[in-house]
């Protein structure tokens, strides 16, 4: 017997030979009509077991970039491992003593400090990298380690990736991993080269559990309800807080009511503010304060739920003329092997065409080209919202570009021909631009993968020069790419798409999955800031954005449903609450704008444009001193030991339009990690 709920479809019932249909149900809890694909960003691994996972692995042509966070109390375990069929290349990353140990051939090894270890049962977040120069391995934001690699070329196909182990009957050679014991423990957000990993599409797996980390109990299970929706408020961070075994009881505030006669800008509200902590003679301590926010007059009952799903709903206008949506996640991208007509590697001449639609003023559209060194290629993409075909056979270069800009969110067709050496661009079937190359030779080597939509981190890191050094593919829609008028079909290989539905707006979406978005990889709070954005979310917690130091911090997070800005200048938490009316007042499926403010050791919070009671912490303490990432939407690692924590949801749900100090943050899809889409939020 198993305690264990069944994990999967059930279709085709029947009792005593009479079918049953499973959507007539009296009542049912936890079920999904239909059987939607199961989406896994998590998976554990029991001691005392040959526990793997096999993951679809992708061509590493030396460039490979894995990033994970794991938790484990064991010394040793092989975290990680991938080889060609010889293992004569090969990647491992292993837990040896307490530490992490890096290992690529040809390469090296790097560790990390063995006095710091890491097999202290708590989230740590890492990202491994090798270009063939160099091997890097990111701990926590905090440590870095590197070994430069010189002329070793690290390429293995698409041959499985080992997560926590491998197969019995898989003989490693001797020396590739440094430990060779399977892992114990959680591993979680694991993306490789950027495309984010669905263990429940695992190929192969022995003593492993997916969607779960039960392994180290009270942290692990993202699907325990006391998790999803946690019923106390903590502060743990106070410089007075109780023994940890004995935790006292939050007991929720009583609001404070204020009566506005006429909102007060932000600027007087801090003037004031700290008019008042200047005059006064004694150090008040932190304080914790709120206000009752204005009557809800639209919403007669009170709401039980979000208006939203947590996960988006399919869209039922979308058809196979909606086309496809590119530029949500990292290296997006069409890969085609072979194309209609193009038999041999040498292309005399090419008659291309497709439609695209965008609001966004660069992005790559088409790439197709030789290898090292990159010299012969055909590619079109937009810079500035201009459209631009270049090309060169391998004797000169030739750049054709629109006067106008395209990027106004419409659709358009782009017409790109070569013959030989002469080169014609059609917008809309309208001439905009022709030329030819230099040189004699007419013909363009070309070497699949063929992109369309975008290209892979090789070629956007070594090929950049191609494009003039745009930093990513399109962001928007694609449809109808035609070679010499007839229809391409599916692509080989596809990643980071979806159907263009028109039920989006504008935003950045943090998905049910989890992950984050790291606006500034070290950023500093100081005296003073003000940060606003609008957001819709889809749950009542999560945490919108944080950045700390080794004792200060910044944290404005959501706890069932209520808003709590707090910071710590190094003297204890100087908190600013909003308590709505209910606890899903805030994810009524509106835009909601925030205002967070800090001034030196006051800071407030507004919601709709209704402020709360400053908080106010001790006199003379202004700075607050961070250096490290601050994230949006959520946090690689939230746990105690970064103060000030209170949930450690991820924020589900949308957001757009931030600025810190009047300085907007127009986020990007290279800094999304985990399932973040930068550029769109869907409605439905």
């Amino acid at each position: 017997m198993t305690n264990v709920d069944f994990d999967g479809c059930i279709d085709h019932v029947q009792i005593s030979g009479t079918p049953v249909d499973l959507s007539q149900n009296i009542e049912a809890f936890e079920v999904l009509p239909g059987c939607p694909v199961k989406v896994a960003n998590i998976v554990s691994f029991k001691g005392g077991r040959q526990g793997y996972v096999a993951l679809p692995g992708v061509n590493i042509e030396n460039f490979v970039q894995v990033n994970f966070k794991f938790k484990t109390k064991e010394e040793n375990g092989l975290i990680f491992y991938v080889a060609n069929d010889d293992q004569s290349h090969r990647m491992s990353l292993s837990m040896l003593e307490g530490a992490l140990v890096l290992r690529t051939f040809p390469g090296g090894d790097i560790s990390s400090e063995v006095t710091s270890k890491l097999n202290d049962g708590m989230w740590h977040v890492v990202t491994a990298t090798a270009d063939g120069s160099q091997i890097r391995l990111d701990i926590d934001d905090f440590e870095v380690y590197t070994l430069d690699t010189p002329n070793s070329q690290l390429v293995i196909p698409a041959t499985p990736i080992y997560f926590a182990g491998v197969p019995q009957s898989f003989q490693l050679v001797t020396d590739a991993t440094a430990a060779t014991d399977s892992f114990t423990g959680c591993i979680g957000d694991t993306t490789i080269n950027g495309r984010l990993i669905n263990y429940a599409s695992s190929t192969e797996t022995s003593g492993a559990t997916v969607a779960k980390c039960p392994v180290y109990g009270d942290h692990a299970d993202p699907t325990d309800e006391s998790v999803r929706n946690p019923k106390r408020i903590e502060d743990d961070s106070s410089p007075t807080a109780p023994d940890a075994g004995t935790p006292p009881e939050y007991i929720e505030p009583p609001p404070l009511p204020v009566e506005i006669t006429e909102k007060p800008t932000t600027i007087q509200i801090v003037e004031e503010v700290i008019e008042m902590v200047t005059t006064t003679t004694t150090a008040s301590p932190p304080v914790e304060t709120t206000t009752t926010p204005a009557p809800e007059t639209t919403t007669p009952e009170m709401m039980q739920s979000c208006s939203l799903p947590l996960e988006p709903a399919e869209d039922p206008d979308v058809n196979d003329n909606s086309g496809t949506r590119f530029g949500n996640v990292k290296f997006s991208r069409f890969q085609y092997d072979s194309l209609p007509g193009k038999t041999g590697r040498i292309w005399d001449k090419s008659e291309m065409s497709i439609e695209f639609k965008t609001a966004e003023p660069d992005g790559i559209i088409f790439y197709a080209g030789e290898k090292e060194p990159h010299v012969d290629h055909t590619t079109v993409y937009l810079k500035g919202g201009r459209v631009h075909f270049s090309f060169n056979s391998g004797s000169g270069h030739k750049l054709l570009n629109s006067s106008e800009n395209y990027s106004d969110d419409q659709w358009h067709t782009v017409a790109f021909h070569r013959h030989g050496k002469k080169g014609t661009l059609y917008v809309d079937d309208v001439l905009v631009a022709e030329g030819s190359s230099n040189g004699n030779t007419l013909g363009i080597e070309v070497i699949p993968p063929i992109y369309v939509g975008g290209v892979s981190p090789e070629i956007l890191s070594k090929a950049s020069r191609n494009f003039e050094g745009v930093g990513g593919g399109l962001i928007g829609c694609l449809r109808n790419f035609r070679v010499e008028s007839r229809p391409v079909g599916d692509p080989d290989y596809r990643e980071g798409t979806e159907p263009c539905s028109l039920k989006v707006e504008s935003g950045s979406f943090f998905a049910l999955q989890g992950g984050h978005i790291k606006a500034v990889e070290n950023f500093r709070v100081g005296l003073d800031i003000d940060i606003r954005f609008e957001m819709k979310p889809r749950s009542t917690s999560g945490i919108l954005v944080s950045v700390h130091g080794r004792r200060d911090y910044l944290l404005l997070q959501m706890v069932n449903g209520t808003m709590i800005f707090s910071v710590d200048n190094g003297r204890g938490a100087i908190v600013a609450t909003h308590i709505p009316q209910n606890e899903h007042t805030m994810c009524n499926g509106k835009w909601h704008s925030i205002q967070a403010i800090k001034a030196k050791n006051v800071v407030t919070l507004s919601v709709d444009n209704v402020f709360v009671e400053p908080g106010i912490g001790v006199a003379g303490v202004s700075s607050t001193d961070t250096n490290n990432p601050l994230y949006i939407g959520g946090h690689p690692n939230p746990t105690r030991k970064r103060g000030g924590f209170k949930t450690r949801e991820q924020f589900v749900g949308c957001i757009r339009k931030m600025t810190i100090n009047g300085k907007p943050y127009n986020f990007k899809s290279e800094q999304a990690i985990g399932s973040v889409t930068a550029k769109t939020c869907p409605t439905i």
